[in-house]
């Protein structure tokens, strides 16, 4: 089994970060996985309420956390859950991530006992290591490793190389660095040779001042690491990637959806082709229109709000996005008979 992980603590505010993190994995990803989300035991209930109304399978584990940089730490506590033996892959995610494609072929290969992550920076930076590293011994301009996505396998060796950069920050006694735990795990997984830049490279985007990137044809995660630990900056670039991104074809084919009517709430929304040749639609509290985005979406607006449907493959269950006002409001919906 697989196991994709996300950690939210310290900030409360990150709760809607993992909102929008778990709306794209809804919309863009298949289930190939479990969702286990370790927090603290004052964010249990909204998080828990916030998955229920997603309708999101999510486990969740309490562990005690007080500060930012115990926040950033959590992840390497990922062996004391006690499900952990269940699962032979997982897949760590910052919560400033959106997914954008299926998470399935990151688990497609056999891993060896290392951390894959993606490159940035070099180990001189303080961001990956600098600090410790022996430089006779290691090429100061060896690309670093972020630490926001991290693919591995449940094994004794991973266990030991958390223990140990778990050990090396409690016995750290210096301000915690900018860079919080990541230059812990580079100088532990590169000084054991435990460290793997190439397998994710094309699967992740890594968007830090710019929206520009290399591998957008690829990507499957969009990371969105810069500023560290600036809620408003992140939440306010991913808000309107999530729109643009929910907004945009997948493909030209075209969904057949007129004349069939779904629920919505407690009312309902109908496809519709006026008499001009335009699509319109017609729901329990106002006429509007819709048009196609491809062979799975529509984007669908009455009474100045907007919202992006995706449709299951037999086009009887959908959800629904709210784009317009930007609070990405969700619903879900199933086919009624067609009759107005």
């Amino acid at each position: 089994m697989n196991l994709v992980y996300i950690c939210v603590f310290y900030n409360s505010k990150y709760i809607r970060l993992l909102e929008l993190l778990l709306l794209s994995l809804r919309v863009y990803s298949t289930y190939s996985f479990d969702i286990l989300i370790l927090t603290s035991p004052d964010f249990q209930s909204p998080i828990q309420t916030l998955v229920d109304r997603l309708d999101i399978p999510c486990k969740l584990h309490c562990i005690p956390c007080t500060s930012i940089f115990e926040a950033a730490c959590s992840r390497l506590h990922i062996f004391d859950w006690p499900e952990i033996g269940n699962y032979d892959k997982l897949f760590y995610l910052d919560t400033d991530i959106l997914i954008r494609r299926d998470l399935t072929p990151v688990f497609s290969v056999d891993l060896d006992d290392c951390l894959y992550g993606i490159p940035s920076g070099t180990l001189k930076s303080l961001h990956f290591g600098g600090e410790f590293f022996d430089f006779t011994r290691v090429d100061p301009s060896t690309p670093g490793m972020n630490s926001g996505t991290l693919l591995f396998p449940q094994s004794t060796a991973i266990r030991d190389l958390f223990s140990r950069t778990l050990a090396h920050i409690h016995a750290y006694t210096s301000k915690p660095p900018y860079a919080l735990d990541q230059p812990f795990i580079n100088y532990h997984a590169f000084s054991s040779h435990m460290c793997n830049t190439t397998f994710l490279t094309p699967y992740i985007s890594l968007y830090e001042d710019t929206l520009d990137v290399d591998n957008a044809d690829t990507a499957l995660v969009c990371h969105f690491s810069y500023p560290i630990g600036n809620f408003e900056h992140k939440y306010a670039r991913m808000s309107e990637f999530f729109k643009n991104l929910l907004s945009t074809p997948l493909q030209t084919s075209q969904i057949d959806i007129v004349g069939k009517r779904f629920s919505w709430g407690a009312g309902y929304i109908h496809f519709l082709v006026n008499d001009e040749g335009g699509y319109d639609v017609q729901t329990t509290w106002g006429k509007g229109s819709f048009n196609i985005l491809d062979s799975r979406r529509v984007c669908a607006a009455w009474n100045n709000h907007y919202h992006v449907l995706q449709f299951n493959e037999a086009l009887t269950q959908y959800i629904s996005i709210r784009t317009v006002p930007k609070d990405f409001d969700c619903n879900t919906g199933s086919m009624l008979n067609s009759s107005a």
